[in-house]
């Protein structure tokens, strides 16, 4: 996705700016998008410091039944 974007906007960014701005803009993008995802992402839902404590045990119960499913999948299909 970042290809399909980034080639026309530096085509256009070129075309106003010059061919420094191919280079800064989308440095400038990725930079906020890497502080965004700092703020916003968490290695867990317990972690996430705005979840509410309904949706944290409804994500932590559908986490416990999908692994449950999959590993049952997983030895269901193993033949010994």
């Amino acid at each position: 996705m970042g290809i399909a974007v980034t080639y026309p906007l530096c085509g256009v960014l070129i075309d106003a700016f010059g061919w420094e701005a191919a280079f800064y803009v989308p440095g400038l993008l990725c930079l906020l998008w890497c502080v965004w995802w700092w703020f916003c992402a968490f290695d867990a839902p317990s972690k996430h410091p705005r979840i509410s404590k309904e949706e944290l045990t409804y994500l932590e119960h559908s986490v416990v039944i999908s692994k449950r499913k999959v590993s049952a999948e997983i030895h269901s299909n193993v033949e010994i």
